[in-house]
């Protein structure tokens, strides 16, 4: 260590050299760093959401709630459980001890639920979450003399150019340099996040005649069985990257009438183009 600093001493122009060049790399790395106007907190709370389409709430806390609950009670790490049962959806919140990686216990809490084999039998996978506290920056109201479907296009369609919007970088100036310059080295300002709110949710309803059902020897379960079977999410794991952990899920529902008409159902027979499909909102 004193051969360096005897050997610098006596190389001055190397020496400012070294310190030019970890000053340029510090101010180069600042503007690179990612800032949030209005940053994301994390409130140290796990969610825990399990749909259960077409049940009450009281079927709700004993189809899922309760069987979460106690399958993750004596989790290392839980300060407290909060539970909601509504209908169709049940949230199960879980408060992580101080002292406590977050991660740590979502990946047992997950493991835990996941393992739980007496859920309802029409209730769906749950839906793990970190809680995060998030400040709302700025509404856009669109409206108009249109149907539901027509306005909530025109909003899917104002959202995607949002996230999609890149801020225009001043043109090289000669007389100038220093506006071009700080763009050039400035991390690239984006919208990370565009909610929709107000929007009814879609829904696509399916018509069956009684006579065809006769003729099938088919009932309404047998039916909405063969839609289930259509239309699961297959998770496919998650990837870390730079901006965190995506989910990678597989959608198998449709979002318009034409996919269903395609599909059909099975069940002793074939019955594709017997029933009449509608695709609306709630």
């Amino acid at each position: 260590m004193k051969g360096v600093i005897k050997w610098f001493s006596r190389n001055h122009v190397a020496a400012n050299s070294l310190m030019l060049a970890v000053l340029l790399a510090g101010f180069y790395t600042w503007f690179q760093l990612r800032k949030e106007m209005f940053p994301e907190v994390s409130v140290d709370a796990i969610s825990i959401g399990i749909p259960y389409p077409n049940a009450s709430p009281e079927d709700v806390e004993e189809g899922v709630v309760i069987p979460v609950e106690e399958a993750i009670a004596d989790t290392d790490g839980i300060r407290e459980i909060n539970s909601l049962a509504a209908e169709n959806m049940g949230v199960v919140t879980v408060m992580v001890e101080n002292g406590y990686e977050l991660r740590n216990v979502m990946d047992e809490i997950r493991a835990r639920v996941d393992a739980i084999d007496n859920f309802a039998e029409e209730a769906e996978r749950p839906v793990l979450e970190e809680v995060l506290l998030s400040s709302q920056v700025l509404s856009i109201s669109v409206s108009g003399d249109v149907d539901e479907r027509s306005l909530r296009t025109v909003a899917e369609e104002v959202r995607r150019g949002l996230l999609d919007f890149k801020q225009a970088k001043p043109k090289f100036d000669i007389r100038d340099p220093i506006p071009w310059f700080l763009s050039a080295i400035r991390k690239e300002s984006r919208i990370t996040k565009v909610e929709l709110a107000g929007a009814l949710p879609y829904e696509i309803s399916i018509e069956v005649s009684e006579e065809k059902l006769r003729q099938y020897e088919l009932t309404i379960g047998d039916v909405a069985n063969a839609v289930r079977r259509a239309s699961q999410d297959l998770p496919g794991g998650s990837v870390q990257t730079a901006a965190g952990e995506v989910v990678i899920r597989a959608l198998g529902k449709p979002d318009n009438t034409w996919v269903w008409r395609g599909r059909g159902c099975y069940q002793r027979g074939r019955v594709r183009g017997q029933a009449s499909t509608d695709c609306g909102h709630q």
